[in-house]
């Protein structure tokens, strides 16, 4: 049980404790077209000059907490971005280099696959 106390800052992941809410929030907001559109260039500071549509998110696809594909507009190219979220631990198990290895087998081709540690 939290009290209100105990959770002075406010912050939402003290209430919704298990990640899977996290993963949640997450794709809630990028399925937003302006927030994720924002939040997508505030995590992957390569794409600040890139014009991108936010194609498809899915959480828990190969264990990866948020994969986000991106089309680039005007090409044909697509750019999936892994968000690995974490609230009290860190990497672990070659985690980031299983996920990319998954991704990068899939029949899509991405000209970029993107990695984020989201941590809160």
């Amino acid at each position: 049980m939290m009290t209100k106390t105990e959770n002075k800052n406010n912050n939402l992941f003290k209430w919704a404790t298990k990640e899977l809410s996290q993963d949640a929030i997450l794709a809630w907001l990028l399925n937003d077209d302006e927030i994720g559109y924002d939040l997508i260039k505030d995590m992957c500071p390569s794409l600040k000059n890139v014009d991108f549509d936010i194609e498809n998110i899915t959480t828990q696809k190969y264990s990866i907490d948020v994969l986000v594909e991106l089309s680039v507009l005007g090409t044909s190219e697509k750019i999936a971005v892994i968000i690995e979220d974490k609230t009290d631990t860190y990497i672990h198990d070659h985690q980031m280099l299983r996920y990319i290895e998954k991704v990068s087998k899939e029949k899509k081709k991405y000209k970029k696959i993107i990695y984020v540690l989201f941590k809160t």
